[in-house]
């Protein structure tokens, strides 16, 4: 989900592989409420978060109303074993 930002906003790094968890950190930065002032701790603001971060993106799949299995992953891991799942193999032969 892209996230706008209009006005005098800081540089920031656009490489970062952000979420929704993002978003809360990002607008107490904006709103320049200090780290000390701020109730909890919260994901990486995107005016700070750079590329060379990992931080986890954690998706919920499974059964949300209990019946079933239900699990927390990282989204960048799941994305990476569907690659390999569905990746086409190349035909004998070819380089």
């Amino acid at each position: 989900m892209p996230l706008l930002m209009m006005g005098a906003v800081p540089t920031s790094d656009t490489g970062y592989a952000a979420s929704h968890a993002n978003i809360m950190a990002t607008l107490l930065d904006l709103m320049l409420v200090p780290e000390a002032a701020r109730p909890g701790r919260y994901a990486a603001s995107l005016l700070r978060a750079r590329r060379t971060q990992h931080d986890p993106r954690l998706v919920f799949s499974g059964a949300f109303f209990g019946r079933g299995t239900s699990l927390v992953q990282d989204f960048d891991e799941l994305a990476r074993e569907h690659r390999t799942r569905t990746a086409v193999p190349s035909p004998p032969g070819s380089p």
